[in-house]
């Protein structure tokens, strides 16, 4: 997969440290660690990746072959509804997982 480092914007980011700092308590053993239990993986970034390369048409279902919707007022009020459930559900996973597993460091190490 290709893909490219952004840099987020200054109020996203000292949002997303913000939430850092609160939530993943074991980030700098995270980053000590990480070539221990890892070495052949790239080292670990809490950050924002764009894959590059991505179609520019829906590849599936009934929009198949027509050009992605790229701003709201493509969208049907249906799909916008189902786009806004989506990013919703992956939003409250993608930190909510690293919430529920955020003693699993300590146990693992201190048994």
């Amino acid at each position: 997969m290709k893909f490219e480092k952004i840099t987020l914007e200054k109020k996203y980011h000292d949002a997303v440290e913000h939430w850092r700092r609160h939530h993943l308590k074991d980030y700098d053993s995270l980053l000590e660690n990480w070539e221990k239990y890892f070495p052949e993986d790239d080292a670990f970034c809490l950050c924002a990746k764009l894959e590059l390369g991505t179609p520019d048409t829906v590849p599936v279902g009934e929009h198949a072959g027509e050009p992605k919707r790229l701003r709201p007022d493509q969208l049907t009020e249906e799909e916008a509804k189902h786009l806004l459930a989506i990013i919703r559900a992956q939003a409250s996973t993608e930190f909510g997982s690293i919430q529920q597993h955020s003693g699993t460091l300590e146990r693992a190490c201190c048994g």
